[in-house]
């Protein structure tokens, strides 16, 4: 799994540690601003293929971002915005939390 986040990436990396995540990580990406573009870029990294990669995010320009990068997009309704207003972007997925994660097979 990789992280693609707008957080700067020495808090990212310290809050990984912190809960113990780290270890489930290839590549941490943070102050992105250009998430379509590192997308991408991770993708042909990693050689990542669209049809089996999926970009989580709890925001509307998550799914946004997600879909123009041609991949599975799932909006977690955990973060700033409403079930509503991510739903309003037809994400391929709705969850509720990432134990979601587990009924997208």
């Amino acid at each position: 799994m990789v992280v693609i986040s707008s957080h700067p990436k020495t808090k990212l990396k310290q809050e990984l540690k912190d809960y113990g995540f780290q270890e489930f990580f290839i590549d941490i990406n943070g102050g992105v601003h250009d998430k379509i573009k590192t997308i991408k870029q991770i993708m042909k990294k990693n050689r990542f293929k669209a049809a089996t990669t999926a970009y989580i995010g709890d925001m509307i320009h998550d799914i946004k971002a997600g879909k123009k990068a041609g991949v599975t997009t799932i909006a977690i309704s955990r973060g700033y915005q409403t079930k509503k207003e991510l739903l309003s972007q037809n994400p391929d997925f709705l969850i509720n939390s990432l134990k979601g994660l587990k009924k997208i097979s």
